[in-house]
Order: structure tokens, then sequence, then C-alpha cells
């Protein structure tokens, strides 16, 4: 969260890891990888919605989180199975 640059690399290779551990072929590794997705929005909006309301009000705050989940639920779900059927494709099951 720092290193905007950092945290979607990590991200990245988070997915990449749980679509090569949960094994299953392709639709498993990207329903997972999705889900890795959801998480990550919610504890993204969470941040958002606190930094938000200590900085600008509750207005402000509950926008930020609110936006947070609906754009992060599409984006980080999609880039989650994306990554994650990778993942699984490099495991070879």
């Amino acid at each position: 969260m720092v290193l905007p640059g950092w945290s979607i690399i990590a991200y990245i290779i988070a997915t990449l890891y749980v679509g090569y551990a949960v094994g299953g072929g392709y639709a498993n590794g990207a329903a997972n990888g999705a889900l890795v997705g959801v998480v990550a929005s919610i504890i993204g909006a969470i941040l958002a919605l606190i930094i938000g309301t200590a900085i600008a009000g509750l207005a402000a705050g509950l926008a930020a989180g609110i936006v947070g989940v609906i754009v992060g639920i599409i984006i980080l779900g999609i880039v989650g199975a994306i990554f994650g059927a990778i993942g699984a494709a490099i495991k070879g099951e």
C-alpha cells in the first residue's frame, strides 16, 4: 500500500501462488484467484474508509470505501482470476 507499484506486483505474485497451490485446473485456479481479489478489495476498502474518514470526514470516507469496494471487486476480481488461471497452468494440472 505504501509503494503502489510494488503492491501490484505483490498482488500478482499472490494470485499466481494461489492458482498454483490450489490445483484442480484452470477453472479452480481462476475461481480462487478471483476470491483473493474480492478479499483484497474488501481490505482495501476498509483501509480507504479509515484513512478517508480520518483525513476528509465521514462522508468522504464512506464514499471512498464504497467506491473502493465496487472498483476493487471488478478490477481485482478479474485480474485475480486471470493470474490464478496462469498459476494453475504453471502447475500443469
